[in-house]
């Protein structure tokens, strides 16, 4: 999923049935991100799964959010580039 962010203006998703299971997989890209020292360009960056609010936007308009599939109606409409299931089993 970071390379994913490197795609100018592409649109991607962590969904998990929660967000506290879908945080898991954000915290692997967030990582990336600070390890290659691009974390704070970054657009926005938050990281709160208390409030569900995870959320990068890239420099280049890249997004990628952690969303929760407890409302599937949430999950319908949007054009995405790419998308990781989180915990796909329990879906």
């Amino acid at each position: 999923m970071t390379h994913n962010l490197f795609i100018p203006e592409s649109m991607n998703w962590i969904v998990g049935p929660t967000y506290r299971l879908g945080e898991k997989e954000f915290r692997v890209v967030w990582d990336d991100l600070k390890k290659l020292k691009l974390l704070d360009k970054c657009r926005t960056k938050t990281y709160n799964v208390n409030q569900g609010q995870m959320r990068i936007v890239t420099p280049m308009g890249s997004i990628l959010e952690v969303v929760s599939a407890e409302k599937q109606d949430t999950l319908v409409g949007e054009g995405l580039d790419s998308v990781i299931m989180s915990e796909a089993a329990k879906h």
